[in-house]
Order: structure tokens, then C-alpha cells, then sequence
């Protein structure tokens, strides 16, 4: 059997009409939070999830109420409308008639709790704040591995400043694991030769960028050392990593427009130097130029060829002076190599009388140590004194007398206490 194909608009025209004839689509209450807000044309686009699933919905312009005009994404809200389908993309969404705030909600509790914690330890304070290089030579790029944010950033930075080498560290940007992810490649990434980092991500729901609001992640960031920048989903979007990096850029392209010099710019800053420089040498060329005519002048002035003239006879007469001296000099030394010679004979005599006259006294010293009493001491003998008085026979000494015996090595005081005589 031949099989009969439709459009796509007929198909989609007959889910549609499921949904519309269905009765549990009609004034349909939901509760959720708000993880998206955004208004066109006076209608409001919004997408409500809880932790399981999101539910797109519309409120057009004739139902907007003021309490809605300040509904903002974490907000929790109650919603009212039938649910059917979209033509134009073929998705379902709910087609709200009432919507009222009903407090915050869990996603931006749990946002503001992270947000005070690290606010009262002072995370957020200037004064943690790195500054960036003028001039960086490697950029670390954490982001999604092929994504678009990638690109842009690529693109971007060649666009602007093709000297700098880009370094990526990949990682998962949403989900469970988006955040161990994240702390991993920021480890690496610090631990690595980049100058800067830039932890960036494309636009996405407010759930998306849940793992950058993450207080592992916050602390992490605050931890490296490196400078941080982040580029994290569109401009209206500010999570914890923005408040605890050391700036924040709207978009990951604005986030490389912010570190990198425009080579451009760098060009006509180049240019501006080139053209003072080539001034101040031309003007420099000028003041010398005056200096040269203004010397001429002088010279000219004061008749250099006379002055010549004077000098060179001057110099004919330090000349011949100059070889009559020579002549008085090699004289001169003669005598003073004939004077050294005489001296050199000199001293030799009067070496040799000296050593003779050493030898001598030498002779005359060994004699007189033989007759020395010392010398006589140094043999065993020793020298009894009574007083100044040496004493010669045992009759000039009494019992209780006190003598002095000399050694050759030092004196004994002594007490007579008998006489053998």
C-alpha cells in the first residue's frame, strides 16, 4: 500500500489540536520557580521548573498586572492558563491568564545564603582584588570544550591580539559534575604558565549556571593565585563566581576584549610614538645643526691656520728639547748602572766582614758560657747564698738560718736545721 505523507504544519496543527480539546489543559495551576523572564513586544516569556522538569509560558500584554512587571528570575510564582502548542517550533507551553509572586525561591534562596556567607568572611572585598598584565603572553581559557563560547573567544582574541597564545582547559559547564569539573581545570590552570585566567561560558537558563554559584567553586577561585576574569552567560546574568573573580565581563567575548590591548590600537599608539620620536630627532637635527654654524663661526673667527702655525712650532721645540733630554737621560743611566755595581761590590764586603765578624763573636760566646756559673748549674751543681753573700765553708752558717740555693732551672728557700761539719 502507497503511504500517504502530510506536512509538518498538519502535524503539528493536529497535536495542537489534541491538547486543546483536552480539559486537563484548560486552567491549569502550576507552581514552580522562575528560571527565566524576559518581555517583548509587552508580552512576557517566561520558563518555570522545579528540580525535575521546565514548563515554558507566555503571558501576553492584556493579562500583564504589576506585580508581574516585577517578577525576576528566582522568583517562586504561582501560575494560572491553559497549555497547548506553539506553531511556529512546534513546542508546548502555557498560556498564562493569572500569575502572582509566591516568595522567593529555593534556587535564589539557596543564591543569597551562599552570596552572605561569603560576603561576611570578606571575599568580596577590593582589597582581594589581582590586577591584570598589560600585555599578556598566555590566556587560559575553562571553558566547554567546541562550544560557542569557545569560538568567540578564538575569534575574538586573534581579532584583537593574535601575539597571545590561548590555553584551554576544558570542562563540563552545567550538571552534577560541572562543579568537581570546574575546581579541577581551575587547579590546572594556575599550576600551569598562563597569565591570566578566563572561566566562561555561554548564555543558558537560570539553572545552567547553577554550578557558578556553587561555594566550592567560589572558594576555589578565590584560592588561585592567578588573576581570574569571568564571562559567564548573557549581561543580565551575575552568579557567586562574578562577585569572588577578580572582574567580571558581561559575555566570554566581552570577557576577552577586557584583558587583551586592541593591536589596532596598539598600532597607532606605535605610530604616535614613531612620529614624536622623528620630531624630537628633527628638532634635536636643528640645535646641532646652529651648534656646527655657530663653532664655524667662532673658529673662523679666531684664525685656526695661525694657531696651527704656533702650535707646530711649539712642537718643533718640545722636539728637540725632548731628544736633547733623551741624550742627558741614557748618560745619566750609565752612571746610575755604574753606581749600582759600585754598590753591589760594596755590600758584598761589607757582607763578608759581617760574617766574619759573627763568627768571631760566636767563638767569643762559647767561651764565656764555659766560664758562666750558670753553665756550671746547668751540670747538677747549685749556689748557696745567705743574703747577697755566697756562701764558701758550713762555719758561715747557724742552725735556723734561712739560705737561698740556687738551680739552674729556679731557687729553693731553705731552713739550716743541722750542720755536719
Amino acid at each position: 500500500m502507497e503511504r500517504q505523507f502530510i506536512s509538518v504544519h498538519a502535524v503539528t496543527q493536529y497535536i495542537r489540536l489534541k491538547f486543546d480539546k483536552d480539559k486537563y489543559m484548560k486552567n491549569v495551576c502550576v507552581e514552580g520557580e522562575i528560571a527565566d523572564i524576559n518581555c517583548r513586544n509587552g508580552n512576557y516569556y517566561l520558563r518555570v521548573k522545579d528540580t525535575f522538569a521546565i514548563l515554558p509560558c507566555v503571558i501576553f500584554s492584556q493579562y500583564v498586572t504589576e506585580e508581574i512587571t516585577t517578577l525576576q528570575i528566582g522568583d517562586a510564582i504561582k501560575i494560572v492558563g491553559d497549555i497547548s502548542v506553539y506553531l511556529k517550533n512546534g513546542s508546548y507551553q502555557l498560556y498564562a491568564v493569572e500569575a502572582e509572586k509566591d516568595g522567593v525561591g529555593t534556587l535564589h534562596k539557596l543564591f543569597e545564603k551562599v552570596k552572605a556567607k561569603l560576603l561576611a568572611e570578606g571575599l568580596f572585598e577590593q582589597k582581594h582584588k589581582r590586577t591584570f598584565p598589560k600585555l599578556p603572553k598566555k590566556i587560559g581559557l575553562i571553558t566547554a570544550n567546541n562550544s560557542a563560547a569557545l569560538q568567540d573567544m578564538l575569534i575574538t582574541l586573534q581579532r584583537r591580539y593574535p601575539l597571545c597564545q590561548p590555553v584551554l582547559f576544558p570542562s563540563l559547564m552545567q550538571g552534577e559534575k560541572a562543579v568537581s569539573d570546574i575546581i579541577k581545570q581551575l587547579g590546572r590552570a594556575d599550576a600551569s604558565d598562563v597569565d591570566i585566567i578566563v572561566l566562561a561560558r555561554g548564555g543558558g537558563s537560570y539553572e545552567d549556571l547553577q554550578a557558578f554559584n556553587d561555594e566550592m567553586v567560589a572558594r576555589k577561585i578565590f584560592e588561585v593565585e592567578k588573576p581570574i576574569i569571568t564571562g559567564i552567560g548573557h549581561e543580565i546574568d551575575v552568579t557567586i563566581a562574578d562577585f569572588i573573580a577578580d572582574a567580571r565581563a558581561a559575555t566570554p567575548t566581552a570577557a576577552i576584549e577586557t584583558i587583551t590591548p586592541d593591536k589596532l590600537e596598539l598600532l597607532q599608539e606605535i605610530s604616535r610614538y614613531q612620529s614624536s620620536m622623528n620630531q624630537i630627532m628633527q628638532a634635536k637635527v636643528v640645535v646641532l645643526k646652529k651648534q656646527v654654524v655657530a663653532t664655524a663661526q667662532r673658529l673662523k673667527m679666531k684664525r685656526p691656520e695661525q694657531l696651527l702655525q704656533r702650535e707646530k712650532a711649539v712642537f718643533e721645540y718640545l722636539r728637540k728639547r725632548l731628544v736633547s733630554d733623551t741624550m742627558k737621560h741614557q748618560l745619566i743611566s750609565k752612571k746610575q748602572e755604574l753606581l749600582v755595581q759600585q754598590e753591589q761590590i760594596l755590600f758584598q764586603k761589607m757582607l763578608e766582614g759581617i760574617q766574619k765578624k759573627k763568627r768571631e763573636l760566636r767563638q767569643l760566646q762559647d767561651k764565656l758560657e764555659m766560664l758562666s756559673p750558670l753553665e756550671v748549674l746547668s751540670r747538677g751543681y747549685a749556689i748557696a747564698q745567705k743574703g747577697d753573700t755566697i756562701i764558701q765553708s758550713v762555719e758561715e752558717v747557724h742552725v735556723s738560718d734561712e739560705i737561698e740555693v740556687i738551680l739552674k732551672d729556679g731557687k729553693l728557700m731553705c731552713l739550716v736545721q743541722n750542720i755536719d761539719a
